[in-house]
C-alpha cells in the first residue's frame, strides 16, 4: 500500500509515504522492496532538514549500502563555523584554498580549535560578497560516520558514484560526506 502511494503522489508526498513504510516495515522487522532488509540510519530526522533530491539519494544509499549513522545535515552559518573551526588546515582545504579558508587558516589555533565567532564573521562577510561556503548550508549534503558498524570505504564510494552523489572524505572529522549538486548549478574547484 505505502509503496503504491509513494509512485501515486507526487514529490515530498510519495517520499513521506516511504518513508513511513519504511520506518514501519523496520520497527516490524520486515523485508522492503524486492526482498532486501531495510537498512537502519541512525539520526535519520536528520535527513528531514535536507533538500528533497539528496534525501532521496541518500535513502537509496542506505538501502544499498546497508546500516549508516548520519552525523550531519543542514547547517546554520553558527554551525558551519563551529565545525570549521575545529578543523585543520589539510581539512579546511577540503573547502578550497583561497578566500575565507586562507582567512579562518591565518587565526590562531588553540586547543579546542579557532575562535567560532571570528570564523563566523569571516563566513558572513564572504557569504555577502556572494560565495560559496557549503553545500550544508543548502541542505544538499550529508554526513555519515566512518566509525559507525563496519563502514567499507571502497564500497561506500562507489554506491555513492552510482547514486550521481559526490563524496569527500573527512579524516579529522572520520566521516563521508555525501552531496548531492542539481543539474545546471556550477560547481566551484574544492567546493564542499
Amino acid at each position: 500500500m505505502w509503496d503504491l502511494m509513494r509512485k501515486t503522489l507526487p514529490g515530498p508526498l510519495g517520499l513521506y509515504a516511504w518513508l513511513i513504510s519504511t520506518r514501519w516495515m523496520r520497527n516490524n522487522g520486515a523485508r522492503g522492496p524486492i526482498g532486501v532488509t531495510v537498512a537502519s540510519i541512525v539520526n535519520e530526522q536528520i535527513l528531514d532538514q535536507v533538500n528533497n533530491s539528496i534525501r532521496d539519494k541518500i535513502l537509496k544509499f542506505a538501502q544499498e549500502f546497508g546500516d549508516i549513522k548520519i552525523t550531519s545535515g543542514r547547517r546554520t552559518i553558527k554551525e558551519q563555523a563551529e565545525i570549521m573551526a575545529k578543523m585543520k588546515n589539510p581539512d579546511l582545504d577540503l573547502y578550497g584554498k583561497g578566500g575565507y579558508v586562507a582567512e579562518i587558516k591565518k587565526l590562531e589555533m588553540g586547543t579546542n580549535g579557532r575562535d567560532v565567532e571570528k570564523v563566523q564573521k569571516i563566513l558572513n562577510k564572504y557569504l555577502k560578497k556572494g560565495s560559496f561556503i557549503s553545500r550544508h548550508l543548502k541542505g544538499q549534503a550529508v554526513d555519515i560516520s566512518m566509525k559507525y558498524g563496519s563502514f567499507n570505504l571502497g564500497r561506500a564510494k562507489s554506491i555513492a558514484k552510482k547514486r550521481g552523489l559526490k563524496y569527500k572524505v573527512e579524516n579529522s572529522r572520520n566521516c563521508f560526506h555525501m552531496q548531492f549538486v542539481p543539474d545546471g548549478t556550477r560547481e566551484k574547484q574544492g567546493e564542499k
